[in-house]
């Protein structure tokens, strides 16, 4: 631990004078204003991104690390994992206390440096409930996990809802459009041919007004009685059904480079599909985040034994893994080999 101090406070200084005499502060806040102001905060507000989002935020929750760290809390881990779709990374100031490692997500940070990651400095805005606090960190005291970095610049991660903003932008513009139709009050219309005159077809108007709707009454020629009344009319939103399938296409692209299946949220979709499409989420999706979440970790808390399992996510889908086992046993494999290929087991003999 006294080694983990030493190096969270041994650069500490010169990551000062770094961030002190360079623009890329600037250059962020520009980055954040562009975001803020464009489509993203729209694709965000789309039902199937919070789906998406809200399965990885919760796998993420659901991961168990071994051996225990009380500051990679259920709570930090499914931050992380929000932090990771939404925005692509996440940074985190490291702190000691009391020989206990403490960890402060920072709503925004910059960081200023060589091409080596450990000359890295950073500064970062750590929000709190009534007032929000800069600090200065070296490279070794904050945890940056990062996604989908570009060669060009690996010192950020970049979200898929930027990366592929284009189909994001065409979800966003299509639920727009039918929230927009969707304000068109609903009106009905009544021919009401008994009311002789104006004056009767307007209090007809005001007796029906008072129900509650929004009615337009007109007088026609004499009738003989109620069983007049005419045909109603009523007007009110109806969606382009090519706006609504361009709305439903483009969310499912949306949640699919987020790393969703598309069958994981169809609720008609076939039980062996759902289970296949857990499967792939669970190994194409949340592991690979995991491993870059993992590294982090080892280096930075000088833990290389650390490991972040996925176990309790995957002990959902049983019952086929068994299936897969048996028939590697049946191939000649030994059933220790079997159990620990299909994961049925961590480890296993002859």
């Amino acid at each position: 631990m006294k080694q983990l101090w030493r190096r969270l406070t041994g650069n500490l200084a010169s990551a000062n004078r770094e961030l002190e005499s360079g623009d890329y502060t600037a250059q962020r806040l520009a980055e954040h204003l562009a975001e803020a102001t464009g489509d993203a905060g729209n694709v965000a507000a789309l039902g199937a991104v919070e789906t998406a989002v809200g399965m990885i935020e919760r796998a993420f929750a659901s991961v168990a690390i071994t051996p225990p760290v009380p500051a990679l809390s259920p709570v930090f881990l499914a931050l992380l994992g929000r932090s990771a779709c939404l925005h692509g990374e996440l940074m985190a100031l490291l702190t000691v206390e009391r020989g206990r490692v403490g960890l402060l997500p920072a709503h925004a940070g910059y960081v200023r440096g060589s091409a080596d990651p450990e000359s890295w400095t950073y500064s970062l805005t750590l929000p709190g409930p009534s007032d929000s606090v800069v600090r200065l960190a070296p490279a070794a005291g904050v945890l940056h996990f990062r996604w989908n970095c570009h060669a060009s610049s690996p010192w950020r991660g970049r979200s898929p809802l930027r990366l592929a903003r284009l189909t994001a932008q065409t979800a966003a513009a299509a639920e727009r459009s039918i929230a927009e139709d969707l304000r068109i009050p609903n009106v009905r219309v009544y021919n009401y041919q008994g009311a002789r005159t104006q004056e009767q077809a307007g209090v007809l108007a005001e007796s029906l007004n008072q129900s509650g709707g929004r009615i337009r009454t007109q007088s026609g020629r004499s009738g003989s009685g109620p069983e007049d009344l005419g045909r109603t009319v009523s007007i009110g939103p109806d969606p382009a059904a090519g706006v609504v399938s361009t709305r439903i296409a483009a969310a499912v692209e949306v949640a699919s480079a987020l790393g969703i299946p598309p069958a994981l949220l169809d609720p008609q979709a076939a039980g062996q599909g759902q289970r296949e499409s857990y499967r792939r989420f669970v190994l194409l999706t949340v592991d690979p985040m995991l491993k870059t979440v993992q590294d982090e970790l080892r280096v930075k808390l000088d833990m290389p034994e650390l490991t972040l399992s996925t176990n309790d996510l995957a002990a959902t889908d049983l019952v086929s893994r068994a299936k897969t086992a048996k028939a590697l046993v049946d191939a000649g494999f030994t059933l220790g080999e079997a159990a620990a290929a299909a994961g049925v087991m961590t480890s296993g003999g002859g």
